[in-house]
C-alpha cells in the first residue's frame, strides 16, 4: 500500500490486516523541501504579504494592471504560494522578479499599501 504520511493514514494501514505500507516518496520529498524553504521564511513571508495584497485588493490589482500596460510590458498576474506544492512557492517567487518595477511602483502609488520590506515572520 502506497500512501501519504499523514497520521491517520499511517494509522488506517497499521490497522489493516497486512501491516505493509511505504510512504509515497513525493510526498517526503515534498516535506524536506517545505522545510528547507521554512529557512528562508523572513523573504517568503515578505513575498506572500506582496501577493496577498494583489490578490485580496482590486485597487491595488487594477494600478498594477494599468502600469504593466503603460510600461509596455506583458500584462503578468502575481502567483500565490500553495504550502503543500512546493512548486508554487517556487512559481510565485520567480514571477516577483519578472514584474518588480510595476509592483514597486503601484505600492508607491498606493496610499494604504503596506511596508513589506519590514514584514515580520508568522
Amino acid at each position: 500500500m502506497v500512501t501519504d504520511n499523514g497520521a491517520n493514514i499511517k494509522l488506517c494501514c497499521k490497522l489493516s490486516p497486512q501491516e505493509i505500507s511505504c510512504s509515497m516518496c513525493a510526498h517526503t520529498l515534498n516535506l524536506c523541501i517545505r522545510d528547507a524553504v521554512e529557512q528562508s521564511l523572513t523573504l517568503l513571508d515578505v513575498c506572500k504579504g506582496i501577493v496577498g495584497h494583489f490578490k485580496s485588493n482590486n485597487v491595488a490589482w487594477c494600478k498594477l494592471i494599468e502600469l504593466q500596460r503603460q510600461m509596455g510590458l506583458p500584462e503578468l498576474k502575481v502567483k500565490q504560494d500553495v504550502a503543500t506544492w512546493w512548486n508554487f512557492t517556487l512559481n510565485m517567487m520567480e514571477r516577483l522578479p519578472e514584474i518588480r518595477v510595476p509592483i514597486s511602483a503601484a505600492i508607491s502609488n498606493l496610499p494604504k499599501a503596506m511596508d513589506y520590506l519590514h514584514a515580520q515572520p508568522n
